[in-house]
């Protein structure tokens, strides 16, 4: 039954005060326009009222749905509306319209991603947050966490030691007794007391490394750089198991009055190393089965390697061939691609700079260059078109429209029912050579170039494709 009792809520206090924030970064995504207000929603890059500087007393008369301005799938816009503003006409008429009945979706454009999640939005309200260097080093899927919990309590300085307790910097009460009544006792417990000294000297031997003990972070910095990925993660899960086990000994003395022989403590904490191992990734090389054996583990060596033939291959009779490519640098994206016939023959090229409204996305480049290739195949009458890319996330755009993002989606949907006849495949980069020079050449041209002959520097990487000269590629 409904009721007039007002029931506080506890969540939207601290909801409400964020809500401009929501509606600043969202954006309607149109379809058929019938979901989405003309004036008061943000489907440009603001609402049409508050670029018309209407005032807000009029806001409830302003009614008209953005599908009311649309007819067959093209924009019918005032001629009122026109002459007053030419920059908002032209900025209505670049939206591209689907070919095809679909819903409006209200998408959340600040990032790439049209979905809105909790890590998008705790990035966006503490942008500021400062990645800490030691967090890789103690969280992994091959250790446990009791594990690394110790070490990450070690590296905050909040173990439960009688000083942190006395100070209330402990995440939990332990009883303060008249022992470890040093002054910084987490670093003296963990790093320099004659127990844990040993331990370390011990761990060292095996590593045939020296572990420098006046930090935390010093302990990580000790291993060598030359070590493979593998021997890397077991030493990681050593270290953080010696963490483990020094403070299982210390409260099994403290509280249990036990006697921890340094044998008891090295065997544990091999044997929790080997059990690490089972999930740790990576490969070794020779040059460390010394070490292995000490973790009584077998050596992980890496397959011999092998070449795999990569050969461009020309299109049959009747179809086009377009390989593309995108390429993405600190400061800017760009994308390329060039047409073949089934004679080999060069029948244009094109490049262009991404604009910086679609950010330094790799997957929008790719997928730019795409939609491009079909546009100038359509306006050329290619109507049999191979597309080649060396991305294989880009493709999977033709069977899953969820990896397109969310600003190319209806320009995407509307060039794949355009009439041009389509098949794809994927080619590894060395057979991809000219496409990526292109797609390099792209980052000096903010407007779509377009080449009738050959440029200069795809010369020698064409003639290898006409002439069937294979690449090879190591596996």
């Amino acid at each position: 039954m409904p009721t007039d009792t007002y029931l506080k809520s506890s969540i939207w206090n601290g909801i409400k005060k964020h809500v401009h924030t929501v509606n600043d970064n969202m954006k309607w995504l149109l379809g058929s326009g019938h979901s989405v207000s003309f004036w008061l929603d943000n489907w440009l890059d603001e609402p049409l009222a508050v670029k018309f500087n209407f005032p807000v007393t009029i806001y409830p008369l302003l009614k008209a749905k953005v599908s009311s301005f649309i007819e067959n799938g093209e924009w019918i816009l005032p001629a009122t509306f026109v002459n007053h503003d030419v920059s908002i006409r032209d900025s209505i008429h670049e939206i591209i319209l689907p070919r095809q009945p679909m819903e409006d979706r209200l998408i959340w454009c600040a990032y790439n991603d049209e979905n809105l999640t909790a890590k998008q939005a705790y990035v966006l309200l503490f942008p500021t947050q400062q990645k800490l260097d030691w967090t890789s080093w103690i969280w992994h899927n091959f250790v446990p966490p009791s594990s690394s919990f110790v070490a990450w309590h070690c590296f905050q300085n909040r173990m439960p030691t009688d000083e942190n307790l006395r100070s209330g910097d402990a995440l939990w009460f332990l009883p303060v007794t008249s022992a470890y009544r040093n002054q910084k006792q987490h670093l003296i417990l963990f790093l320099t007391c004659s127990f844990t000294n040993n331990l370390w000297k011990w761990m060292g031997s095996i590593l045939h490394i020296q572990f420098n003990c006046s930090s935390f972070h010093s302990l990580f910095e000790s291993f060598d750089a030359s070590w493979s990925a593998f021997l890397t993660n077991i030493a990681t899960a050593a270290v953080l198991h010696v963490f483990h086990s020094i403070w299982l000994a210390r409260n099994d003395i403290r509280f249990s009055n036990a006697k921890i022989t340094m044998h008891a403590a090295q065997s544990k904490i091999l044997t929790a190393s080997k059990l690490s191992t089972t999930l740790a990734p990576g490969l070794s090389n020779a040059a460390e089965i010394v070490i292995l054996q000490k973790f009584q583990l077998a050596p992980r060596p890496a397959a011999a390697s092998s070449n795999r033939l990569v050969l461009w291959r020309s299109p049959i009779f009747g179809w086009m061939k377009a390989n593309i490519d995108g390429s993405v640098t600190n400061v800017s994206a760009a994308y390329g691609g060039l047409f073949r016939d089934h004679t080999t023959r060069f029948r244009g090229c094109f490049a262009q700079k991404l604009s910086e409204n679609h950010g330094l996305s790799i997957i929008h480049t790719e997928i730019m260059a795409l939609i491009i290739a079909i546009v100038i195949a359509h306006n050329k009458n290619w109507n049999c078109l191979w597309l080649e890319s060396d991305s294989k996330v880009a493709l999977l755009a033709f069977s899953n429209i969820e990896i397109v993002p969310w600003d190319l989606r209806n320009r995407w949907l509307t060039f794949l029912a355009c009439g041009v006849t389509l098949q794809w495949s994927h080619i590894y980069r060395e057979g991809n050579l000219c496409a990526d020079k292109i797609a390099n050449l792209g980052h000096a041209y903010n407007n779509l170039e377009w080449w009738e002959s050959l440029p200069s520097l795809l010369r020698d990487d064409f003639l290898r494709d006409m002439l069937g000269i294979p690449q090879y590629r190591t596996i």
